[in-house]
């Protein structure tokens, strides 16, 4: 899948072809700060525990000392195509739109997908901005997305990045910090995704 980004300053806009990692390797910074030095630096060749911008030790979001019962995201069917979505306590839903056949009363689980990575770019946009001491009024990310088929799937991510707050010396800095969030290495360096159905003892016990 090609994801592209732009950084929009005022009314300047670039367009930004994001590069994929070097095969066969891992990247981790110590913070946000950090990973504005990418381009000059070696990619490390196994992953690292590092500080997170959160101030405990992370690699990607999966923080060292979490239960691993957090990580659990859980989807429960509500009737019709509605789910309910837990995770960590907190909930969502999805639903599909009138014309598929749902009720259209929540986001699809493809659109939540999408909006967690255009969150995600959002988070370390706004981190860069405050940490160096830029103003964050106007920030916003914005997604829009067309399909593939064979199969059907999301073929390309278009992300644009609105940062009125932003100066013109830290604008390749920031790019190069909003290029590296998180789900943005994930969809580059796609993980091993394993599927089980369960017996109906398995379903019982749950």
């Amino acid at each position: 899948m090609a994801t592209v980004l732009k950084t929009v300053i005022g009314a300047s806009l670039s367009r930004v072809q994001i590069p994929a990692p070097p095969p066969n390797s891992y990247f981790a910074f110590a913070s946000l700060d950090q990973a504005a030095t990418i381009s000059r630096a070696r990619w490390p060749s196994a992953p690292q525990a590092v500080a997170s911008p959160r101030s405990c030790s992370w690699t990607g979001h999966s923080f060292i000392g979490m239960n691993s019962q957090d990580k659990v995201i859980r989807a429960v069917h509500q009737g019709g195509d509605r789910l309910l979505m837990t995770v960590r306590g907190h909930e969502l839903y999805s639903d599909q739109p009138v014309q598929d056949g749902g009720e259209d009363t929540a986001a699809t689980p493809t659109e939540i997908f999408l909006a967690g990575l255009t969150g995600c770019v959002a988070f370390y946009a706004e981190r860069f901005l405050r940490r160096n001491g830029l103003a964050t009024d106007g920030l916003a990310v914005t997604c829009d997305y067309s399909w593939a088929e064979n199969p059907h799937r999301v073929g390309e991510v278009n992300l644009a990045v609105e940062a009125p707050g932003l100066s013109a010396e830290k604008r390749e800095a920031f790019t190069r910090v909003v290029e590296h969030c998180t789900l943005h290495h994930t969809l580059q360096r796609p993980p091993q995704v394993h599927l089980k159905v369960l017996e109906s003892e398995a379903v019982g016990s749950h």
